[in-house]
């Protein structure tokens, strides 16, 4: 799917969704909670799509925003974003 398409599916909506999910407040930060997700192929798309344009963003950001000092948070969520990517895979 080309780029131009996945921005006209995936709003800023769908993206701020996942990241709640994504990244725990400050006292949440240790804790890990279940999560069920009924993955039907729309649930599917959309969350394996939101979750890698998300990742996309955040090491473009971190490579924008200091080239020779790349912002380890951001790309730490984004390894994140990844692996749940890949876990969604996993039991679909």
């Amino acid at each position: 799917m080309d780029r131009k398409t996945l921005e006209r599916h995936v709003t800023d909506a769908d993206v701020a969704a996942v990241r709640s999910l994504i990244e725990p407040t400050r006292d949440e930060e240790n804790r890990s909670r279940p999560l069920t997700i009924e993955i039907t192929d729309d649930n599917y798309w959309v969350l394996t799509e939101a979750l890698r344009e998300w990742s996309y963003r955040q090491r473009s950001d971190a490579a924008s925003n200091a080239p020779s000092e790349p912002d380890d948070s951001r790309l730490q969520w984004a390894e994140k974003a990844d692996a749940l990517v890949s876990r969604i895979k996993a039991v679909n």
